[in-house]
């Protein structure tokens, strides 16, 4: 419902003017059934008003049809750009450990996949509409025509829709089976992708991959949407069957209770139009039961399209003055479970970090550095404990406000292909010397701030990363492993270079580094063990006994 409500609030005139323009259409069909049953069975020359009738109506149905198809177009391509621009927007709101959670695959599944099925049925309304003004207005004619012979249908037609619904049932299921299998099969494309190395270089994995895997979770949708859409077909004929026993059974009830030519042949009339009309809004049964399940889906994403998410261009409450950015961390923890089921917990952390100094995150693999990195920036909020930033504690109102001092690069980095939100007049020219001063100057040019190329080694793509850091200029920097895709000699670069540059102009840095022999270049180094700090060194004291932490 909250889905149907989003939508019909953004499109709610489209929405309006189509149901009215389609039920227009489908009761002034059903009126030129009439008027053509009546003129089949004048027995006099039609009359004048008769023909004028016939002629409006048969001008007012195209028009009326057109117009609700038109409108029909352009509410269900805005309905599928107003979902996903929101739905992205949402996902950005929600907290960075969630998203990780849910995997790039079931939110590109919801993305592009259950997002087109929810506004494919949204498109299909003043279908709907049309369809059962059609359907309504037939059964009000055939009520005039013969009560009797009307009820007789009545009775067919609700052992008909009853009938119809038993095998949906079966049907919906196996629809459900497919959107979970989809998910899966959503992964394994990934796979394909970031694995296409690994696959090609050995045969027996490729082979068990495509045949084994792949081709398993594709036939599980397959099988499963074969069955699901067969049974609607059956369904959907047998109510098509029922509608034609229906018609015989009038003409041999007709006989027996002696109605004139005129109603029987008004009914058979009415009866075989019905059939279309009926069948489309049969045919839209598994659209509607897709629907459904893409919004459960969409539910269990914990998004809540009701919910304001409209950015706040408010101004900073902190100071820009970079000389004021301590960071301080009282008591803070931060917990989570990760793929395997395992709990892992960042703390209780208790540090200091002062504005214009250089910090070593060190550590061994899976000792929380990443963690700590993603706490200190904002991007996980902890659990417990307080951050404080400018002598301010970080509530959840003001954590975007200090995300935005911090220019990042981690290990597992995107890089965009153009300079966004970065609209400096200059920043063409600044990022000019900069490409020279990375050594890419003579692979990657920068023109309207876009990039000519990201197809590079990922070494320079982590420079241009690195780029983009320095054009944003912000008071805070950290680098995940930076350095780790480097060559030895811009791995000293970054090092005895770059970094002390920051630190020049009064930039406070954060290294997630494994290079021991690079730790000098810290002020102090903080080592971590199980999410622990186990050390805290500062470069007056020396760096052997941090050494041997290690």
């Amino acid at each position: 419902m909250k889905l149907i409500y989003f939508i019909a609030r953004r499109s709610i005139t489209i929405l309006v003017w189509a149901v009215i323009s389609g039920s227009i259409s489908g009761i002034c069909t059903s009126a030129l059934l009439g008027v053509i049953n009546l003129a089949l069975n004048e027995n006099q020359a039609l009359s004048r008003n008769l023909i004028y009738l016939f002629v409006l109506l048969a001008a007012v149905v195209p028009v009326a049809r057109i117009t609700s198809e038109v409108l029909l177009n352009h509410l269900g391509q805005n309905a599928l750009l107003n979902l996903r621009v929101e739905m992205s927007r949402l996902l950005l709101n929600q907290p960075l450990r969630r998203v990780e959670e849910l995997g790039s695959h079931r939110i590109l599944s919801v993305l592009l996949d259950d997002i087109p099925s929810i506004t494919g049925l949204i498109s299909s309304i003043p279908l709907l509409c049309i369809n059962f003004a059609v359907v309504i207005a037939c059964m009000a004619y055939l009520i005039w025509l013969s009560p009797t012979l009307f009820f007789i249908m009545l009775v067919f037609m609700v052992i008909g829709i009853t009938t119809y619904f038993l095998p949906i049932r079966i049907a919906k299921s196996r629809f459900r089976a497919v959107r979970e299998e989809y998910d899966n099969l959503q992964k394994q494309f990934n796979a394909l992708v970031r694995g296409a190395k690994e696959l090609k270089i050995h045969r027996e994995r490729r082979t068990a991959f495509l045949d084994s895997v792949l081709a398993r979770s594709a036939g599980k949708i397959r099988d499963n949407n074969v069955a699901g859409s067969n049974i609607y077909t059956v369904a959907a004929s047998w109510g098509q069957l029922l509608a034609f026993v229906v018609i015989g059974l009038l003409i041999l009830v007709n006989s027996n209770l002696g109605h004139g030519h005129h109603a029987i042949t008004g009914f058979a009339l009415c009866l075989l139009y019905m059939v279309g009309p009926l069948q489309m809004i049969m045919n839209v049964m598994p659209q509607m039961g897709r629907a459904k399940i893409a919004i459960e889906k969409i539910d269990n994403l914990g998004l809540d399209l009701k919910q304001s998410v409209e950015a706040n261009h408010t101004s900073s409450p902190f100071k820009s003055d970079s000389r004021k950015g301590r960071i301080d961390f009282i008591d803070v923890i931060y917990r989570y479970f990760g793929e395997d089921g395992r709990e892992f917990q960042l703390g209780p952390i208790n540090l200091s970090f002062e504005p214009g100094e250089i910090v070593v995150l060190a550590g061994g693999n899976g000792s929380g550095k990443t963690t700590l990195a993603k706490v200190l920036c904002g991007l996980y909020v902890p659990l417990s404990g307080t951050i404080r930033f400018q002598g301010r504690e970080l509530t959840p109102d003001l954590i975007d406000d200090y995300r935005q001092y911090f220019s990042v690069v981690f290990s597992d980095f995107h890089l965009f292909e153009a300079l966004l939100g970065l609209c400096s007049e200059k920043v063409d020219e600044r990022a000019k010397e900069y490409l020279s001063e990375m050594g890419l100057d003579l692979k990657v040019s920068i023109t309207d701030g876009k990039f000519s190329t990201i197809d590079l080694s990922q070494g320079q793509r982590k420079r241009l990363a690195l780029l983009v850091a320095y054009l944003e200029d912000r008071p805070i920097y950290l680098f995940d492993e930076w350095a780790a895709d480097q060559d030895p000699r811009f791995k000293e670069t970054f090092y005895r270079s770059l970094v002390p540059e920051l630190k020049e102009r009064g930039k406070t840095i954060f290294l997630v580094s494994h290079d021991d022999r690079f730790y000098d270049v810290g002020d102090r180094i903080i080592t971590l063990e199980s999410g622990m700090v186990t050390a805290e060194t500062r470069q007056a004291i020396g760096l052997q006994a941090v050494s041997q932490l290690i």
